[in-house]
């Protein structure tokens, strides 16, 4: 069996190795003729999977190292008998992590009180979930927001739209849809931001073409909310330069970039490629993966949200990546193209929170951390 694997899949060797040839291919520039002797493909989302790139192919398999799938054409692939498996949840704590540090990085500005604050979550499943969580655990007000779930979840209080958009923040966790009930597609746009408080914040890492950038961008320089925090874009690897530059926040779609995330992201898929071929997967993250990525030290003075400021500082700095987005935004058309997919192709190591041992702070702060998912020494308990 061939199997070709994005390159941007880590361990994709050891694996899909076990069930045959690993073929490493860009994803982005995957063509029909790559695949002609490929009985079996793992993608990220950036390769388009339809009928113009497998039809005629021998690939039997489709497997996306992703939490999403619209960038597969479900309906063709199911009537050509072409097997498909998602990596749904596998960096849901990673984009919730993502959230936490922008809301940090937000209140560290002042721009942003958060404790207290109101936060809308559109988009009540994994990653949802855990945002509320993170939400609740510093003190914010949290009001969901999904009329899927409400309708097939009679025990899930949702709230409705007019309460969402009296929040003072409002991320966006929704699968890229249309043609449906409940289309995704543009749902932040003009009409919806207007109605947005003129304080509010926007974040989204769900896909870039759920928020309309054109009129999130008129909405920011007229002032008709307060700002925004972007982690995905319409037009991938294209970025809106203007756009950027009005953002507080934007970074080159790498939210669910933890490596805890990417390597569980290839654990599923090459279980479910194990039961594609009838053999059991022998190969687990934690074969590759320490436990632990090391301590963070902390002053024991610290109030709680600065304490886990300081925490999500060393675990993941968002600023960071922010800084690194805009450095390439003076670069020609072709040359920002190739940059923003090498800041995803070379993204640095980065460790969930629960991956760092906290010391040194004090009993409250130690709750907070530890309800942000850290693992916090007993002597600061």
């Amino acid at each position: 069996m061939i199997i070709a694997v994005d390159e941007n899949v880590p361990a994709a060797r050891e694996a899909f190795g076990q069930f045959g040839d690993v073929r490493p291919v860009d994803g982005r520039a995957l063509s029909r003729a790559d695949l002609a002797d490929v009985d079996a493909l793992v993608v990220r989302s950036v390769t388009r999977v339809d009928s113009a790139l497998l039809e005629g192919t021998p690939v039997r398999f489709v497997g996306t190292a992703t939490i999403g799938t619209d960038h597969l054409d479900l309906e063709w692939l199911r009537r050509a008998g072409v097997r498909v498996a998602d990596a749904a949840g596998s960096n849901s704590r990673s984009v919730g992590e993502y959230v936490l540090a922008a809301l940090l990085e937000l209140r560290a500005r002042g721009a942003l009180s958060v404790a207290g604050e109101s936060i809308g979550i559109v988009g009540a499943g994994r990653i949802g979930t855990i945002v509320a969580a993170i939400g609740r655990a510093l003190g914010m007000e949290v009001v969901e927001y999904d009329p899927p779930r409400a309708r097939r979840d009679r025990s899930f209080e949702g709230a409705d739209l007019a309460r969402l958009l009296r929040c003072r923040v409002i991320t966006l966790h929704v699968p890229l849809t249309v043609g449906c009930a409940d289309p995704t597609w543009h749902l932040v746009d003009a009409a919806f931001l207007e109605r947005m408080r003129s304080d509010a914040w926007l974040i989204n890492t769900s896909r870039g073409a759920v928020v309309h950038g054109g009129d999130l961008h008129f909405a920011i320089r007229r002032g008709l909310i307060e700002g925004a925090v972007l982690d995905v874009w319409e037009r991938e690897p294209d970025v809106p330069r203007e756009l950027i530059e009005a953002l507080a926040l934007a970074t080159p779609h790498i939210a669910g970039y933890s490596l805890d995330g990417k390597l569980r992201g290839a654990e599923m898929i090459a279980d479910a490629l194990g039961r594609y071929c009838g053999r059991a997967n022998l190969w687990s993250v934690g074969s590759v993966l320490p436990e632990r990525a090391g301590a963070i030290d902390l002053d024991g003075g610290l109030a709680p949200l600065d304490a886990a400021r300081a925490a999500m500082l060393v675990a993941y700095d968002i600023a960071r990546d922010d800084a690194a987005l805009r450095s390439i935004l003076d670069l020609g058309d072709d040359g920002r193209r190739a940059a923003f997919d090498a800041l995803r192709r070379t993204y640095p190591i980065r460790r969930e929170a629960r991956a760092h041992d906290v010391t040194g702070v004090s009993a409250n702060a130690a709750s907070l951390l530890r309800s942000l998912g850290f693992r916090v020494a007993p002597e600061a308990a």
